[in-house]
């Protein structure tokens, strides 16, 4: 692989054991995360190509100078120190082992990439990516309602509204709503609110609606759930703190394999990274917006009222409303940018819990992206959290929204990196 790939997945892998260990980190959290973390290496590359003024006419928010000597950058250098500076900025919560981690990592690269360098050039880069870094952070502070939340996840003030099928916390596991105005977070690229899904049929519990319908599908696929079901529900569940990374880290650890097993260029590894995170910060405030407009209560509690009133599900419901599935925009949002960059004919096997006792994380082996992402989607019906019309409005919603971020672009003239098939190196 080459070095400078390398060292992006070595910090990528570095941020995702903070958000699988440090409290907080939700999921809508984590994609906010990856989608500012992102434009390091896109201003970057676009300051080595004297090309940055692209990137600041599709984000003027962002306040960026251009900077001298950029033939001279040297890319790695400032990526480092750009990636440690940000990381220490953007999470205040970080505890010292991982600290530590990170501050080997940099020094480990500085180390690998200073040999034979002019001094002069490793200190350019390195003030180069300090001041992206910087510059990146500040403009992630401005907004007010994504800054920070992982310090304050829930709004003690916030009441869910009561009434027939509307979600509630749930009694045996009592949390209060996750984020319930995570749908105000500035985005990237869309208008979170032109991007909303189909309405819901008014709320029954007649057998003939399609509420009672899907319900009796978990119900039914419960009893009980096949060995490929609970491989299937488990591989995919993610966000479980100490054990695993949120299901936004879970398809930059997809990336991080992929690349490595299927090595682009420089170039294209970076707008990888970049358009993935903000399709998936994008997709979750537009998803978190809708789930509380609608608030939706989960299957579960719908099964244990009309169907069987001892009815569990596989996992129990997260603390937020149903429709539609966070789970679902992000693999459809993913699914469409890795499409555009890679295509959809794969031979992928996802390592991402080979070594996990504690659930069933055997790899599974993948020939598109789009099953990929159906298959995420689908996870959730086994698990017991969503209805099939959660998940099939969630790939909708997270497809639209990443077919939009794929038109960004990051270099110009006659920069415009290519598409299609990967360039062997």
């Amino acid at each position: 692989m080459p070095k400078e790939i390398a060292l992006m997945k070595d910090w990528y892998d570095v941020a995702l054991q903070i958000e699988s260990e440090v409290e907080g980190i939700a999921v809508p959290v984590a994609a906010r995360f990856y989608g500012y973390f992102g434009f390091l290496g896109a201003c970057l590359l676009a300051t080595e190509h004297d090309d940055l003024q692209m990137i600041q006419q599709q984000f003027p928010e962002l306040s960026l100078s251009e900077t001298k000597d950029y033939q001279k950058l040297n890319f790695g250098i400032a990526f480092n120190k750009a990636a440690r500076l940000f990381i220490s900025r953007y999470y205040i919560n970080v505890p010292y082992h991982l600290n530590k981690k990170a501050d080997e990592l940099e020094e480990r690269w500085y180390k690998e990439l200073m040999v034979g360098q002019d001094p002069a050039l490793l200190e350019h880069s390195k003030h180069v990516g300090r001041d992206v870094a910087n510059a990146i952070y500040l403009w992630s502070a401005e907004d007010d309602q994504g800054h920070q939340a992982y310090l304050h996840n829930f709004d003690k003030e916030y009441a869910p509204p009561t009434g027939p099928g509307k979600w509630q916390p749930d009694e045996e596991h009592p949390m209060p709503a996750l984020l319930p105005h995570w749908g105000k977070v500035r985005t990237f690229v869309v208008d979170s609110t032109k991007y909303s899904v189909t309405p819901l049929a008014p709320y029954t519990t007649d057998h003939n609606s399609v509420y009672y319908s899907q319900a009796l599908e978990l119900f039914t696929i419960s009893a009980p759930l096949s060995y490929e079901n609970k491989w299937i529900a488990e591989f995919w569940s993610d966000d479980v703190r100490g054990l695993t990374f949120t299901p936004s880290g879970r398809w930059i650890s997809i990336l991080n394999q992929f690349l490595a097993q299927n090595p682009p260029s420089k170039e294209k590894a970076v707008e990888a990274y970049f358009k993935m995170g903000i399709a998936m910060s994008d997709a979750l405030v537009a998803c978190w917006g809708v789930k509380y407009k609608y608030n939706l209560e989960r299957p579960e509690a719908y099964i244990r009222k009309n169907i069987h009133d001892d009815w569990r599900s596989f996992h129990h419901s997260p603390n937020f409303p149903s429709y539609p599935s966070g789970h679902s925009a992000l693999g459809g949002a993913c699914s469409s940018i890795l499409i555009s960059l890679f295509g959809d004919h794969i031979d992928f096997t996802d390592f991402s819990h080979q070594d996990r006792i504690e659930f069933l994380g055997n790899p599974r082996q993948y020939n598109s992206f789009t099953a990929m992402s159906e298959e995420s989607a689908y996870s959730r019906i086994p698990l017991g959290v969503h209805y099939r019309m959660d998940c099939q409005e969630g790939l909708r919603l997270g497809s639209l929204i990443g077919n939009k971020v794929r038109e960004v672009k990051i270099l110009s003239k006659n920069q415009k990196m290519a598409k299609g098939p990967i360039s062997s190196i």
